[in-house]
């Protein structure tokens, strides 16, 4: 019921609404919590059984302090019989989804989706403007961190220091279902979110000269920073925990990958690192696709005064209105051959 309630919040909800048609709205999921299916304990579990037991994988992670074999398997037996109790049926992994499905955005779009905040308290407004790269790789992935690496500081002294946007600016890459992606997001009460939009877009289009214009010593301390960062060891069992897991969630398996990566990044170049740029997150490229998620805090409408810009883009811009109905319109990844 109060999911998303805030502006920032909402505006992360969208976006991952737009991306994946599985991601459902906070709303629809009351509606069916509140409806007669669930009103009785016996309900909830006749719809459990039929639909969710009959097709559910479970995936499990034992990490800690068990030094034997023997107890990691005994731990394993019981939990299986508890399953099997439940009639679940067993699948090899090689028989799984590879994939969750995301959205396919067309170079050159611009997707926009607008909302009103939910919270009458709140005077925010937030902006969330993704750029869709393409199936996960590592060579894309690592082009992303360095950029990011790059990228949050003059973002933020940008935008949130000089130009006084809002309170929270922050940049990053995203990974949606094996799907790269790429974020700016800012949270303002003094600029509405098409003017936080624009103000975005003029800071990436000026960024490729940023790169241009750094020296080669911020280059490689960007780099020896990140190298630090992927080797830096597990500082308690949660990371461990986190880190293994991540790994079985995308199904990988690659339980050592931010090394991998770490010993990567020393081959990258300031021509490779433009070259990304230029073609995934240039404003004025016409392959860059970008989705904009625009919320405006429900108690905003006095806002809007700060000062505004303007970048033209290539872009065919379409609004999406129905989110269910865009993602029945749309391709998604992973894309048919």
């Amino acid at each position: 019921r109060n999911a998303g309630i805030k502006s920032s919040r909402l505006a992360t909800n969208l976006r991952l609404r737009a991306l994946r048609p599985t991601q459902y709205s906070s709303r629809e999921l009351l509606d069916v919590i509140t409806s007669d299916c669930f009103d009785t304990l016996e309900k909830l579990m006749d719809f459990c059984r039929a639909e969710i037991f009959t097709a559910c994988i479970v995936d499990g992670l034992l990490c800690g302090n068990v030094t034997h074999q023997q107890d990691a398997a005994e731990l394993h037996a019981l939990v299986t019989q508890h399953l099997r109790a439940a009639k679940l049926a067993e699948f090899p992994r090689s028989t799984r989804a590879a994939q969750g499905k995301v959205v396919y955005m067309q170079p050159g779009e611009l997707l926009l989706l607008e909302a009103r905040g939910r919270d009458p308290k709140d005077h925010n407004s937030s902006l969330e403007l993704y750029i869709q790269i393409g199936q996960d790789s590592l060579g894309k992935r690592l082009r992303l961190d360095l950029i990011e690496q790059l990228m949050e500081e003059p973002i933020y002294d940008q935008l949130r220091t000089k130009r006084q946007l809002g309170y929270s600016v922050s940049c990053g890459l995203r990974l949606t279902n094996k799907v790269l992606g790429y974020v700016v997001r800012v949270t303002s009460s003094t600029h509405k979110p098409q003017q936080l939009h624009n103000h975005a877009i003029q800071f990436l289009t000026e960024f490729e000269t940023t790169i241009k214009e750094m020296s080669d010593d911020d280059i490689e301390d960007a780099i020896r920073t990140l190298v630090e960062v992927k080797l830096e060891e597990d500082n308690n069992l949660n990371e461990e925990v986190r880190r293994h897991w991540s790994a079985i969630a995308d199904q990988s398996l690659a339980w050592q990958e931010s090394r991998r990566e770490a010993f990567s990044l020393f081959s990258l170049t300031r021509k490779d690192i433009l070259e990304a740029y230029r073609e995934w997150l240039l404003p004025t490229s016409p392959s860059c696709r970008i989705l904009s998620v625009q919320v405006t805090g429900e108690g905003a409408d006095g806002c809007g005064d700060g000062p505004d810009v303007v970048v033209e883009t290539p872009h065919t811009v379409i609004r999406v209105e129905d989110t269910n109905e865009f993602h029945r319109l749309k391709r998604h990844f992973p894309l048919e051959a």
